[in-house]
């Protein structure tokens, strides 16, 4: 198999048929050079297209009866692309939601000292328990004891009884308030969390709505089978991606998915400068 420049056979080659596959990478560009370092891999994406949009100008002589086309001129010319994801990690719900995906520091293994999550209760209602100085939640907890709840009667801390007056969901860190609970309606209801070092340490978190105007270089390598699985490679120099469509979190029977859409911008810190915006690179056939 060698590198070339295209079918110099003169007759058709079925090995140029295309049936999709591939691998969607993604890199912030540095802020210093304007080029890419390392590439993420954006996991399964069942769909990647381009298109293109061409604005022109079409000239018509008037020199006759029948007015006819004389000039045609391409004035701009757009490389649009979209792709969709399936994979929910943190770092492509950052991408879908302009925001950063990070960890943070499980309170349930410090624990919290005491935290009022109501200034009136409510029955039947869940509370969920957050760490009062950061906001972040304390979850994975592994012992309902580790909680205790209280109520203030009129001033007077009283012990709320487990089962009784509450239940707690030790994976997603809340306390259930029974609806024939002895909580008197009205008052506050405070939390107290014990200290545990078997928790998950950290969480992953994304935090949406925080970045925009990111300029990333687009990477996607395809894998041929109508070619005995050939790779060829497709490179955006410069990107923005955008969110464009739903982010469906209940379904009867599809998976949930995330598309995006973007432009190729012009990179000129690219070394390339004969192909500066988007390169094409195919292996053909000898």
């Amino acid at each position: 198999m060698a590198v070339g420049v295209g079918n110099a056979t003169g007759t058709t080659q079925t090995q140029d048929y295309n049936l999709g596959r591939g691998i969607i990478y993604l890199s912030a560009l540095d802020a210093t050079t304007g080029l890419p370092e390392d590439y993420r891999d954006l996991g399964n994406a069942p769909s990647f297209s381009l298109s293109v949009d061409v604005e022109e100008l079409v000239h018509k002589s008037s020199r006759q009866g029948l007015s006819t086309v004389d000039k045609r001129l391409v004035i701009s010319q757009t490389i649009n692309f979209s792709f969709v994801l399936e994979e929910l990690s943190s770092d492509n719900m950052a991408l879908f939601f302009s925001g950063a995906a990070t960890t943070a520091t499980n309170p349930a293994v410090a624990g919290i000292s005491i935290y009022q999550v109501a200034d009136s209760i409510v029955l039947g209602r869940w509370y969920t328990i957050y760490d009062p100085a950061t906001g972040i939640r304390a979850m994975d907890l592994t012992e309902v004891a580790d909680v205790v709840v209280t109520e203030d009667a009129s001033g007077v801390p009283v012990v709320l009884t487990v089962v009784t007056d509450y239940t707690v969901d030790l994976v997603m860190g809340m306390v259930f308030i029974i609806p024939a609970s002895t909580a008197t309606p009205g008052q506050t209801l405070s939390i107290t969390l014990t200290a545990d070092a078997a928790p998950v340490a950290s969480v992953a978190q994304t935090r949406g709505a925080t970045v925009s105007g990111v300029d990333y270089a687009l990477k996607f390598i395809g894998e041929n089978p109508a070619d005995a699985d050939q790779n060829f490679e497709v490179e955006m120099h410069s990107v923005q991606v955008s969110a464009d469509g739903d982010f469906s979190l209940i379904s009867e029977s599809d998976l949930t998915q995330m598309p995006f859409t973007g432009v190729a911008q012009i990179n000129t810190n690219w070394p390339d400068a004969a192909s500066q915006t988007l390169t094409i690179t195919t292996f053909d056939q000898p």
